[in-house]
């Protein structure tokens, strides 16, 4: 298997000058922006795997953006250049300048509204008592009836699996779990796949991805436990799920006692990996991560920008989640009730619609 990550980072600051801080353009300036300029382009063309996915005309782009990047103050040059990679609407492409500043060009409009939409703070209302991991990416308790909950805040810290096993006799004793990774907007795959392992009986076909358009081989991931967990499970997903949030998703979608309940994922398939790095110092010393992998579903299409679709669709609702319902949460919960009880023998969105608050304890 090919050990991949996503990384991912969304913080947004805009207008932010990086490769210059003087006010008065010098030749030498220029001629370094102009460098920068050419050489960020460049590396678009060659590496990103989705220009044509996505329709661009990337020569019309260089022709759009170089006039400006010619006339262009040394305040006005870190935002030009982010403007021209806004065009690619990937957020997982970014810049770091000299400053250590990150300027993200592109947060779409769906990820914004419903980053707001999930509060840890409402769900432990809902449970006993709430732990939290020593990394802080685990926080995990007991719903009624036995039922586990688990949410998984990032999938970017090496100590996450470590942790995670370390609550095997918590979820063993459990009748019922939950796995919620809403606002996980990525991290590495190692942990995904490991992640996934766990819940497997046997090896999971690994879905394709591409380098420079190149199909790669890949390796099934295996089935870590020799007993896995076999008892019903719902994965809560949004649409801050991103980047390996995404993968995550789309591997858990493949295991039959599995059901995946929320809002469609972020839509992040491109990345990068050892086969070509992503991450790009410019002449002017900023650092231009840049996506570079194409990463495919079962069906051999790229999820960017469309993301992936849950089993069951239940849309936040902000005026309950203002008033301390997680209708998510709820719905996950009713159908674990319906499955413990076996009222429900397929999954079905017909049931999901209205949500009913649950008592605190049975």
């Amino acid at each position: 298997m090919k050990c991949c990550w996503f990384c991912f980072s969304i913080i947004c600051l805009f207008f932010i000058s990086g490769c210059a801080g003087h006010s008065v353009m010098r030749p030498d300036m220029r001629r370094t922006n102009l460098a920068t300029f050419e050489k960020t382009w460049q590396l678009v063309q060659k590496h990103y795997p989705y220009v044509e996915y996505k329709g661009l005309d990337w020569m019309a782009v260089y022709n759009q953006f170089l006039p400006q990047i010619q006339n262009a103050s040394p305040d006005e040059f870190v935002a030009l250049l982010s403007d021209m990679l806004k065009v690619l609407q990937d957020q997982h492409v970014y810049l770091k300048t000299t400053a250590g500043d990150v300027v993200t060009p592109y947060v779409s409009d769906d990820f914004k509204r419903a980053n707001s939409l999930f509060s840890i703070q409402v769900v432990k209302k809902y449970l006993g008592a709430f732990q939290v991991s020593a990394s802080g990416n685990i926080q995990y308790g007991r719903l009624p009836y036995n039922f586990g909950y688990i949410h998984i805040s990032s999938f970017r810290s090496y100590k996450l699996m470590q942790e995670f096993y370390g609550l095997q006799s918590f979820i063993d004793r459990t009748d019922g779990l939950i796995i919620d990774i809403r606002n996980n907007t990525g991290g590495y795959c190692t942990n995904v796949y490991q992640l996934v392992s766990w819940f497997l009986e046997a090896p999971l076909e690994h879905p394709p991805f591409y380098v420079n358009g190149e199909l790669q081989s890949t390796q099934p991931i295996p089935a870590y436990r020799p007993n896995p967990y076999k008892l019903p499970v719902v994965v809560l997903v949004n649409r801050v799920c991103y980047s390996s949030g995404d993968l995550f998703t789309l591997l858990m979608k493949q295991l039959p006692h599995l059901t995946v309940l929320g809002d469609t994922t972020g839509g992040g398939s491109a990345g990068a990996n050892n086969h070509i790095p992503g991450n790009y110092e410019l002449p002017c010393g900023t650092i231009l991560h840049l996506s570079t992998i194409d990463f495919r579903d079962y069906d051999g299409k790229p999820w960017e920008n469309v993301g992936i679709a849950p089993d069951i669709t239940v849309e936040q609702s902000s005026v309950a989640l203002q008033r301390g319902i997680d209708r998510q949460l709820e719905s996950a919960y009713h159908y674990l009730r319906r499955m413990d009880t076996q009222v429900v023998a397929e999954k079905s969105t017909s049931d999901y619609e209205s949500p009913v608050l649950f008592e605190m304890m049975p």
